[in-house]
């Protein structure tokens, strides 16, 4: 922690270098914040340009104090180290500093360059010259703002593309998973993730996404009926054996690193229970790999639409279609009773 310097008004004459006197004589004719200090970062001489800097008093104020006395302690700190600096390098050296104005508690900017004094060949302080330039950061400031905001508004434009096309074609899920998928190609892995969890929230089908491990990251409403569950709680952060049995589980995990190793869209028919009834519910599972700018795999992006009804329809036809075969075989074996009954008296027949 920087030890605070105590300042005096008071000067000793005869240990006042004589470089300082000869700059009383230059600081009126420089058109800018100039001063020097002493070794201590002391301030021993200025003009008339210093009170402007941080909107201080008549510039008499600032003579023997130092930058503790004139600044807040975090400020201070700054101008006394640069300051330092300047002498222990031995050279002239330039810094950007911020001052918060005492009147607005506006901070404002400065380019400060400062140089060492000598005399006899020792450094005996430093002097400097202080120019504003805070209009010139602000119009920096304004213009990335403006370069930010003209980049979201065209990320809000492909956006809207996006959805328009999925909305296109809402009926197909391979469709839809397969525009997220390349949309979010080459993103940083939390950028991707972000504009999964946006795109979640329009879509009208189960959307979950799941990093390398297979560990389930966030999911959208829908997503919430594949597994029964009613809140996310019960998910976000786990594997899915950690709430559905071994052999579901595995069959899962099994899908989701041949999406991985595959490096493509892989779809398949999956057995999941019901956490309410403990139910069998028949998905059809389709995931795509996630890419990021390295190209490399940072997950899976999930659906599952659920087909129980189309599975218990194959069911009923298939029953159907055995008791029909059934039904027919009894009527050919009756047929073939009563042609040997009318035939009983023909040991021939």
């Amino acid at each position: 922690m920087q030890k605070k310097i105590k300042s005096s008004n008071k000067t000793k004459t005869h240990n006042t270098p004589k470089i300082f006197t000869k700059l009383e004589v230059l600081a009126s004719l420089v058109p800018a914040a100039f001063y020097w200090t002493d070794k201590e970062a002391v301030i021993k001489g200025c003009n008339l340009h210093c009170p402007i800097i941080i909107g201080s008093p008549p510039y008499k104020s600032y003579i023997g104090k130092s930058p503790y006395d004139m600044y807040p302690t975090e400020t201070a700190k700054v101008v006394y180290e640069n300051t330092k600096k300047v002498m222990e390098t031995g050279e002239m050296l330039t810094f950007e500093e911020s001052v918060a104005d005492i009147t607005t508690g506006k901070n404002r900017y400065y380019t400060v360059t400062r140089s060492p004094l000598f005399e006899d060949g020792k450094v005996v302080g430093t002097v400097g010259v202080t120019v504003e330039v805070t209009a010139e950061k602000e119009a920096e400031r304004l213009k990335f703002e403006n370069k930010l905001q003209k980049s979201q508004l065209q990320e809000q434009e492909k956006f809207k593309k996006i959805v328009n096309q999925i909305a296109s074609d809402i009926e197909s899920p391979l469709a839809i998973i397969s525009i997220l998928s390349q949309y979010c190609a080459g993103m940083p892995a939390k950028k991707t993730f972000e504009n999964i969890k946006q795109f979640a929230s329009v879509v009208p089908i189960p959307l979950c996404w799941l990093d390398t491990e297979g560990v389930f990251l966030g999911g959208n409403d829908l997503s919430l009926r594949v597994t029964g569950a009613k809140s996310f709680d019960k998910i976000v952060g786990k594997k899915c054996n950690e709430f559905y049995s071994l052999d579901i589980a595995e069959a899962i995990v099994k899908n989701i690193q041949q999406t991985i190793n595959t490096r493509k869209t892989v779809e398949a028919v999956e057995v999941t229970q019901d956490f309410v009834t403990g139910k069998k519910r028949f998905f059809k599972a389709i995931r795509s790999p996630l890419f990021d700018e390295n190209n490399v795999i940072i997950g899976v992006i999930d659906t599952s639409i659920e087909i129980t009804a189309e599975k218990e329809a194959e069911r009923l036809k298939f029953e159907n279609k055995l008791q029909k075969s059934q039904l027919q075989e009894q009527e050919k074996f009756k047929k073939i009773v009563n042609q040997i009954a009318s035939d009983i008296e023909s040991p021939l027949a």
